[in-house]
């Protein structure tokens, strides 16, 4: 099993708190790359560095919400995505912390595990299952507690260019630069 060495963990981190825009996206860009091409780096760091994980996923958040370049956001929320595919089905909800020790905390805990103090302001917005109640992604075609179907399969836009899955909102392909629609 492929493993992210701490010395990758240390450059991945610094890269992503970098003040130089450049070096903020090169990482970006690698981080997508890894959960391409070599998902079992990042399921075995979700796994077994819970912290380091969680401080990568907590970047890129913080870079797709509040960065000030407008492409670095549009790469974090694309690289975002990506992280979520290679580790689901197991964070595919935002990570949530315990108010008090900063503990993580799951859907449907009732109390921090490190602390103890009661979760119930902590509040998920997730869709259940029709079947199960089970917490289900919106992505999902099948429910991944008693298996029950829960969609039909969207067909998904494509670049015309390169071929590559794109969002209907896009002007613009990220991978390519083809022009999508005109504006």
């Amino acid at each position: 099993m492929a493993f992210i060495s701490s010395e990758e963990k240390r450059q991945i981190l610094m890269s992503l708190r970098s003040a130089v825009p450049a070096t903020r996206f090169l990482m970006l860009k690698k981080l997508a790359e890894i959960s391409e091409a070599e998902p079992e780096k990042l399921r075995a760091l979700a796994t077994q560095d819970e912290y380091t994980f969680s401080d990568i996923l907590s970047a890129v958040v913080h870079m797709k919400n509040h960065d000030r370049d407008e492409v670095i956001r549009r790469e974090a929320s694309i690289t975002l995505e990506k992280i979520k595919a290679a580790v689901e089905p197991k964070h595919v909800v935002p990570i949530t912390h315990c108010g008090t020790c900063t503990g993580l905390i799951d859907i449907g805990w009732n109390h921090c595990p490190r602390c103890g103090r009661e979760t119930t302001s902590t509040t998920f917005q997730l869709p259940r299952c029709p079947e199960c109640r089970g917490y289900v992604k919106d992505t999902w075609l099948f429910c991944t507690h008693c298996g029950r179907k829960i969609r039909e399969e969207a067909t998904a836009a494509k670049c015309q260019n390169c071929k590559r899955e794109v969002e209907e909102s896009w002007i613009l392909c990220p991978y390519c630069g083809y022009r999508l629609k005109r504006v």
